[in-house]
């Protein structure tokens, strides 16, 4: 083996490390702005430790690739872009996990889902032709050794949700309609929802995988 390929491991181990600490970083940063805090340091040390790991595997990972292909000079930009893209979860999801969500992260969580015309409500009123926006549908696709493709669609309701929170009893849950009856299962004096209190939202209103189908070729 020359030189060369544990070369480029080594450099690949390193960026996509280095990239995914540091958006591990700005994202927790523009987390906590968003939510009124300050990032503490704690927070940020132990989201560079976190992230670090993160991107130490996906390198391992982009390193076997280096080894065993003849275009090692793109296996470093991948991992780059996956560090990126991982060290930015990671960083919500230390946020949430620290700190709690916010109802209003949280409503816009729905609305980024479902409110299909963006027009900044959940519409229920779907008589004139309109996407139904309280469903969302994903669609995933593999395939097999034989080159046969499978394709799984699932759809999901938040139902649930947007009928309790429509609290005027009109076709349309509002931003705040939902951020209040969000915050209504706070038991923080903040407002923020703890891993317990987004467990009973969830129990209680929400969302629903309602159909699941699948289709092959």
């Amino acid at each position: 083996m020359t030189l060369a390929g544990p070369a480029l491991l080594l450099g690949s181990t390193a960026a996509a490390t280095a990239v995914t600490a540091t958006a591990a970083t700005v994202a927790f940063d523009r987390a906590a702005r968003r939510n009124a805090d300050l990032p503490e340091r704690g927070d940020r040390t132990a989201n560079r430790s976190t992230a670090a790991l993160a991107g130490i595997g996906i390198a391992g990972f982009v390193g076997a690739g280096i080894l065993t292909t003849r275009q090692p000079a793109a296996f470093p930009l991948i991992g780059v872009g996956f560090g990126t893209a991982a060290g930015a979860l990671i960083a919500r999801g230390a946020y949430t996990f620290r700190h709690g969500a916010t109802p209003e992260s949280l409503a816009n969580d729905v609305l980024r889902s479902y409110d299909h015309n963006r027009n900044g409500q959940i519409d229920l009123d779907t008589r004139r032709f309109q996407r139904n926006e309280t469903l969302r549908s994903t669609t995933s696709c593999s395939e097999d050794s034989r080159g046969r493709e499978t394709c799984t669609t699932r759809i999901y309701s938040i139902d649930r949700l947007v009928r309790q929170a429509n609290t005027n009893g009109d076709n349309a849950v509002t931003r705040e309609e939902l951020v209040g009856f969000i915050r209504s299962f706070s038991s923080s004096p903040d407002g923020r929802l703890s891993r317990h209190d987004m467990r009973t939202l969830d129990s209680v209103a929400g969302e629903q995988l309602v159909s699941r189908s699948r289709r092959g070729w």
